[in-house]
């Protein structure tokens, strides 16, 4: 078994250094001639502005070049990539030759560059998704919606890191180390999608694509300042994904897309929701993107909240969605305050669907591998799963020191028998009901609450707060399309209001 170890632990290394060596690539094909002054103002400047200025030959390539440039930098600072794809370059320059012998455009993001996670597949290349076993297997075919963009007309250029099995709102595992937060290096970039938010943020993408099973496109989107959406799981193909929680139907897990604005998300939805992914997956429904619904300027009722009922929003987490209410008042909307319904039974559904196997696949992956912080918490928690002392001593010792959430999730935390997964995912079904009633009573079009119970911690504080994802895994539990957009940076007085802010002031209220 040590031998198996140590053959994982050279796989990983190996996989760095390959890593490591295109990015040097990277380097040097985006150094090339001087650097293109008008493709520069495209890749910063406004979406629909970038889209246009794609069309004259010649463009897709010096946009790529500027790309490559920035995503290199943005990678030193955050060390955000696992990957670049040289034949990107060779794409692009195809966009621009066929512009400039007389064809039609490729599609509607003709030349736009994609970034992806690295859980993303794609042919020839390796998805290790933090694990060294892993490494060196290349997948047999790229995944439906990344040939549905490329169909479209996009470039994949980039890949980016993630947490070892994603199953973490951190960023960090043995092959590729820890992302850290473009705004602070002492802060992580939020997980599982990370590597993206820290990427896009850092201006070295202007479009990517993330994945969200409680909260990993929108958590990271939040820490890192940029735009994430999550859809409603069957809108959206699986197929060809990897998933540590493959199997796992208690809960939507989801492929989304990242930005710099609303519109380079919209963009991405409209191709999915088209005959360019429908081709490649015949069991996404042929529900095409709503155009009425995304322009319309109907007043909408507002459903808003800053404490779910299961952790208190932090200050500067609170005081966001209230910018966010007057900002929406301010427009002609009515808001109008919510309360999730009986927020303890569905934080405990999400918890026992996520755990349903008592960790038992997570464990298969993670079988002699170099463990990340997070993941060996992870194991630790699930080693008490269902044992008497796990149920019973464990939650009675954090309810004495005041830990009353993580008691009531610890608690939670066991193997389900097949009649007990089907009860769970009754109640899961009866719980939306409720909730689609609550809304309804109200005449609620949308909601509006934090993306997180705090702003980006240091990453060692992430192995043991997973609960603090509340606010996302939710709507997770819900399987309810949901997003997160910027609302600022902390202030001063944010900072000031967290030396008052006892930590038990997040489970009392």
């Amino acid at each position: 078994r040590e031998r198996r170890r140590r053959a994982l632990r050279v796989a990983a290394w190996q996989r760095g250094l390959q890593r490591e060596k295109e990015l040097k690539e990277a380097e040097g094909l985006a150094a090339g001639d001087d650097e293109d002054e008008q493709a520069r103002e495209l890749v910063e400047g406004e979406w629909d502005a970038l889209l246009l200025g794609l069309r004259p030959p010649g463009r897709c390539e010096a946009v790529l070049r500027c790309l490559l440039k920035s995503a290199t930098e943005a990678h030193k600072r955050t060390n955000c990539l696992t990957g670049i794809f040289p034949v990107a370059l060779l794409s692009a320059r195809d966009r621009d030759e066929s512009v400039k012998a007389g064809e039609a455009f490729s599609g509607p993001l003709h030349g736009v560059p994609v970034s992806v996670k690295e859980s993303y597949e794609v042919e020839g290349h390796d998805t290790t998704i933090g694990l060294g076993k892993l490494c060196g297997v290349p997948c047999t075919a790229t995944e439906a919606v990344i040939r549905a963009l490329e169909d479209a007309g996009a470039v994949i250029f980039a890949r980016t890191n993630l947490p070892q099995t994603m199953l973490s709102y951190g960023c960090s595992n043995p092959i590729y180390g820890n992302t850290c937060n473009p705004h602070n290096p002492a802060r992580t970039a939020g997980g599982s999608s990370g590597g993206e938010a820290a990427l896009i943020a850092c201006g070295g993408s202007v479009l990517g694509l993330g994945s969200d099973v409680g909260g990993s496109i929108r958590v990271p989107a939040a820490f890192c300042g940029v735009v994430g959406f999550k859809p409603t799981s069957v809108r959206v193909s699986m197929k060809g994904s990897v998933n540590a929680k493959v199997g796992q139907s208690g809960l939507g897990m989801v492929l989304g897309p990242m930005g710099r604005c609303t519109e380079s998300v919209a963009a991405c939805m409209r191709v999915w929701y088209s005959s360019y992914l429908w081709k490649y997956d015949q069991l996404v429904p042929r529900m095409p993107f709503d155009e009425e619904i995304y322009t319309s300027t109907r007043p909408l009722t507002i459903g808003y909240y800053t404490c779910d009922g299961f952790l208190a929003a932090t200050p500067p987490c609170a005081n966001a969605v209230l910018r966010g209410r007057d900002a929406l008042a301010s427009l002609g909307h009515t808001l109008v305050k919510f309360t999730p319904p009986d927020i303890l039974h569905g934080m405990a559904l999400f918890y026992e669907l996520l755990t349903a196997d008592g960790g038992e696949l997570v464990r298969t992956w993670l079988e002699d591998e170099e463990l990340d912080v997070s993941c060996k918490m992870f194991i630790e928690d699930m080693a008490l799963a269902g044992t008497w002392y796990g149920r019973n001593v464990v939650p009675m010792v954090c309810r004495e020191k005041g830990w009353h959430r993580a008691a009531l999730v610890l608690s939670r935390l066991q193997k389900l028998t097949t009649s007990e997964l089907w009860k769970r995912q009754a109640e899961r079904y009866e719980y939306v009901q409720t909730f689609v009633d609550a809304m309804h009573k109200q005449g609620l079009d949308a909601l509006i609450c934090p993306s997180q119970t705090m702003v980006a911690p240091n990453p060692d504080v992430v192995a043991y707060t997973g609960t603090t994802m509340c606010y996302t895994q939710l709507y997770n539990l819900l399987d309810f399309p949901a997003g997160c957009v910027p609302a600022g940076l902390c202030s001063a007085d944010d900072v000031a209001m967290m030396k008052e802010w006892p930590r038990a002031e997040l489970e009392r209220r």
